[in-house]
């Protein structure tokens, strides 16, 4: 699970390679990027990338 820019780019990782049970999970993103850099308000993008073939993006906005 990532969090990426309208290019694509990916600004910070929230998880990677962890394996999950089946069911709803929660992970917490603070408005910082992978150096520890508050994030500018604006519109961001969440994706989840299963097995390096799938990827889905859900579209979020950051407020400060």
């Amino acid at each position: 699970l990532s969090v990426v820019n309208a290019s694509g780019r990916v600004l910070r990782t929230l998880s990677d390679g962890e394996l999950y049970t089946a069911g709803e999970h929660e992970l917490n993103f603070d408005g910082k990027d992978d150096a520890g850099n508050k994030m500018a308000s604006g519109v961001y993008f969440a994706m989840l990338s299963v097995g390096g073939s799938e990827s889905q993006l859900a579209k979020m906005t950051l407020l400060k």
